[in-house]
């Protein structure tokens, strides 16, 4: 009877203190702090929609992707991204092609104005490859150029970019990214800037 007791105290002393719940690490994609020079030499009058990045399958959600082993897809449980990564990468795009002042407006998704040109992008992968010592991070991003008005297809280009991360853990693979997205953002721009015809 006394172990009863004992035992009840314990389990009502237990429910009293505070559980510490474990909330996975959250990472974002930024842009780099340097300012982009801008890339026009004369602005133009058109203006530009970014329209919202679609995802590949399995990469369409916060879930932080890495590879230890062929054509499967893992993800850290105790660490994610803040967005889904095509998500995040919205207002990058919308910043660096700004800066370019090619563009007399650069607008996103949901705009319901007049435009000239929009630009659809999907991110085709973004992971974190163990298979690889020291691992890498590889981002694969589909751009196009657009036309609103006539509705063709002015330009495609497939960009495909690797970093080595520092260590083979998910913050490295982080910092990684952030590298990749460092040299993405002015490579975009400077195909849309050269792609408005």
């Amino acid at each position: 009877m006394r172990t009863f007791f004992i035992l009840i105290s314990i389990f009502l002393l237990s429910g009293c203190m505070p559980i510490k719940v474990e909330t996975p690490a959250t990472y974002v994609l930024s842009a780099p702090k340097t300012p982009q020079a801008p890339i026009a030499t004369r602005p133009t009058s058109l203006t530009l929609l970014i329209s919202t990045p679609k995802a590949a399958p399995g990469y369409d959600s916060p879930r932080m992707i890495y590879v230890d082993r062929a054509y499967q897809l893992s993800h850290f449980t105790k660490n994610r991204w803040a967005d889904s990564p095509a998500r995040m990468l919205t207002p990058l795009f919308l910043q660096s092609l700004q800066a370019t002042r090619h563009f007399q407006a650069v607008v996103s998704a949901p705009y319901m104005g007049d435009t000239d040109l929009r630009l659809d992008t999907e991110l085709l992968m973004l992971q974190q490859d163990f298979t690889q010592k020291p691992s890498q991070v590889r981002m694969v991003l589909v751009a196009q150029m657009i036309n609103v008005k006539t509705n063709r297809i002015l330009a495609t280009r497939q960009f495909d970019l690797t970093e080595q991360a520092q260590q083979n853990d998910p913050y490295s693979g982080v910092v990684a990214a952030n590298r990749i997205v460092a040299r993405l953002l002015p490579q975009l721009a400077t195909f849309a800037v050269h792609n408005t015809r």
